[in-house]
């Protein structure tokens, strides 16, 4: 047994975004799979890319998933994948999101993948947990990705705006000591596959102390 939160992008043929949409929820709400969770699908603003996030039980099972539920959908280019296993799940991050789409608020959620010049992770990642927040700015995630090509963390920000957002990242992120360079992705129009108790159980294991 081996729990990971996994962040999955999945690349749809241009023209073909909106069907392939679609066949990913169908699949994934009627999913029957003891050790895989989906969590919530979203589309990424700048490429029309979709990122799908879920919890695993089995990593074993993990490529049985990708082949059978996501990469078979008819319009699928490609997809990229990554293990978030080493890091925070911020409660509050999460309740902002719920809370401003159930009163009928916009919410953002921007992803910033960290480069970190080598020696300074701790540092970096120590920094980047007590960064402060808004009330209508949380951090939603923050993970350690040596394993990745792209990244050595990878930080979910959530927040009324893309240019709030931004603007917090160049202020409070971008200056930090170690801190080599950031890229940020955007997405919006979130569908959930599971309730508030089922994420809260799910995300437990990954809150602060």
């Amino acid at each position: 047994m081996n729990s990971s939160i996994v962040r999955i992008l999945i690349d749809p043929y241009a023209g073909e975004e909106a069907e392939v949409y679609q066949a990913l929820l169908t699949r994934l709400n009627g999913l029957e799979e003891d050790n895989i969770t989906p969590l919530y699908l979203r589309w990424i603003v700048s490429s029309y890319d979709l990122e799908l996030v879920c919890h695993t039980n089995d990593l074993s099972t993990f490529n049985d998933f990708m082949i059978d539920t996501i990469r078979s959908v008819p319009g699928v280019n490609n997809t990229e994948s990554q293990l978030l296993n080493n890091g925070f799940v911020f409660p509050g991050g999460f309740a902002l999101s719920r809370m401003r789409a159930e009163h009928g608020y916009s919410v953002t959620h921007a992803v910033v993948d960290i480069d970190v010049t080598p020696g300074d992770e701790r540092d970096v990642f120590a920094a980047l947990y007590d960064l402060p927040e808004a009330d209508d700015l949380r951090k939603v995630y923050l993970f350690q990705e040596f394993a990745g090509m792209k990244a050595d963390i990878t930080l979910q920000i959530a927040g009324p705006s893309a240019s709030t957002i931004a603007t917090y990242v160049a202020q409070y992120i971008r200056p930090m000591f170690g801190i080599r360079d950031t890229t940020t992705t955007f997405s919006s129009g979130t569908a959930t596959f599971v309730n508030v108790d089922e994420l809260q159980t799910v995300l437990a294991a990954y809150c602060p102390a």
